[in-house]
């Protein structure tokens, strides 16, 4: 890809070739071990990668006064104040959520306000990358068998194809202040239950019964949010456009699934 420079973030990332970094430029960071449980499964290569690699390459940020859009996530929240806003209070419950809050004090800490966004994103709908897809995942789980679901579990999503796009509005229409804090997110939400019987329904033609589950009979190796409900109040506004519905981003992802006839009989 063009204008685009490749770091690794583990322990010392190659910051001198980014030497010529200046006020002109945008540093877009989405790097980083940005999966929950592998997270927790080796919190010392996720402090190296999430703290220690990110937080230099923040700091040589701010020397070169450079703007950074920074992507964060709905775990930097816990169970109470859902939906969560962009001046929702945070309270991450788990290892993954602790690192990026840190990460988020940091930077409104020591960049200059109209420097830098702190944007954050529940699920992301990706038709390509489907491991990390949660439509995909529930589809995978029902067909291997796992059958019940937390109704009392609630999640919002978000288009991979809405985060692209509020993301070129950030990059060429902010020229002057960025918003601090910035949330990608589809209008609405859903509970993992009712997700799972659309799944069911669109790609099994309920030949599998999915049962009604709660978040409390869920076996969590860490402490997960049941309400990781999002909305935004600024990235809903022009210039960017309108958010996508939480039902038409399912609805779509499940046509592209049925088409590919990954989960056929």
């Amino acid at each position: 890809m063009p204008y685009t420079t490749k770091l690794d973030l583990d322990i010392n990332p190659s910051i001198s070739i980014l030497r010529n970094l200046s006020e002109q430029d945008f540093i877009v960071l989405l790097a980083g071990i940005t999966e929950p449980s592998k997270v927790f499964a080796d919190k010392n290569m996720a402090q190296r990668v999430n703290i220690d690699g990110v937080q230099q390459l923040l700091r040589f940020a701010v020397e070169r006064n450079a703007k950074v859009l920074f992507f964060s996530s709905v775990e930097v929240f816990g169970e109470k104040g859902s939906p969560h806003h962009e001046s929702s209070i945070t309270n991450p419950l788990n290892a993954y959520g602790v690192m990026k809050e840190e990460n988020e004090k940091l930077i409104s800490g020591e960049f200059p306000l109209g420097r830098y966004s702190i944007i954050r994103t529940p699920w992301i709908v990706n038709p390509v990358n489907g491991s990390r897809c949660v439509i995909t995942q529930t589809a995978n789980g029902i067909k291997s068998g796992v059958m019940r679901f937390a109704s009392d579990y609630f999640i919002s999503l978000v288009s991979a194809e809405q985060v692209l796009d509020h993301l070129e509005v950030a990059l060429t229409k902010f020229d002057v202040d960025l918003p601090t804090h910035l949330h990608f997110v589809s209008k609405g939400y859903i509970s993992r239950f009712d997700l799972a019987n659309k799944v069911g329904q669109v790609l099994f033609a309920n030949r599998y019964k999915v049962q009604e589950g709660r978040f409390d009979d869920l076996v969590l190796k860490e402490s997960r949010s049941r309400d990781t409900r999002m909305i935004s109040r600024i990235s809903w506004k022009r210039p960017f456009n309108p958010p996508e519905n939480i039902n038409f981003v399912i609805a779509r992802q499940l046509e592209v699934m049925k088409k590919r006839g990954e989960f056929n009989a």
